[in-house]
């Protein structure tokens, strides 16, 4: 009788042993085929951003006290958001004091360029002299919104340092979403 109890508690330690063992090379196998899938989804990744990366247009935009300058040459400098607008559109004036948080509360790490385009250069120029905002004030050509596929104001466009468009929003923003659109747009 101790030979069959013996024999019997051998088989079942050895029935053990090979589930152990099974279950180790399965689990072993699946965390390596894991982590090589893994490996794979962000070289995907990386190569689609690359692929799939939109730089900003350059244009030629005028401030308020005449100064000309590029738009790439604010973004080279630092990331950029510009607010597409336009004096006779009134949710454009609505996020005016949204887009003044913003410049002071990240005007020092990102350009804040309020940008009204085509021939409305005198009525924005006028909507800046009525109101005291810290934030600069830009007039652009028509062209330079149609670059940006602007078709419709308020619209805001964040542009990483060195030119990649990361985010782009139509219509009035608010400051919550505004402030996240920025903080992606200063990530390297």
């Amino acid at each position: 009788m101790n030979k069959t109890r013996a024999g019997i508690k051998n088989k079942i330690i050895a029935a053990l042993a090979v589930a152990c063992a099974a279950y180790f090379v399965a689990f072993w196998m699946g965390t390596e085929k894991e982590a090589t899938l893994e490996a794979y989804e962000k070289a995907a990744e990386e190569a689609m951003i690359a692929d799939t990366e939109i730089l900003a247009h350059n244009g030629h935009i005028r401030a308020m006290d005449g100064q000309d300058t590029e738009i790439r040459d604010l973004y080279n400098d630092k990331p950029v958001l510009i607010y597409f607008w336009m004096p006779w559109s009134d949710d454009s004036k609505e996020g005016m004091p949204v887009l003044e948080n913003i410049y002071r509360r990240y005007g020092d790490d990102i350009h804040v360029v309020a940008l009204s385009f085509g021939s409305t250069a005198e009525e924005a120029r006028s909507f800046y002299l009525q109101h005291a905002y810290a934030m600069p004030f830009y007039t652009g050509a028509l062209s330079v919104a149609d670059d940006y596929n602007v078709y419709e104001v308020p619209q805001c466009v964040m542009i990483r340092k060195g030119g990649a468009i990361s985010d782009r929003v139509a219509g009035l923003p608010d400051e919550r979403s505004l402030a996240y659109m920025v903080e992606r747009g200063m990530e390297p």
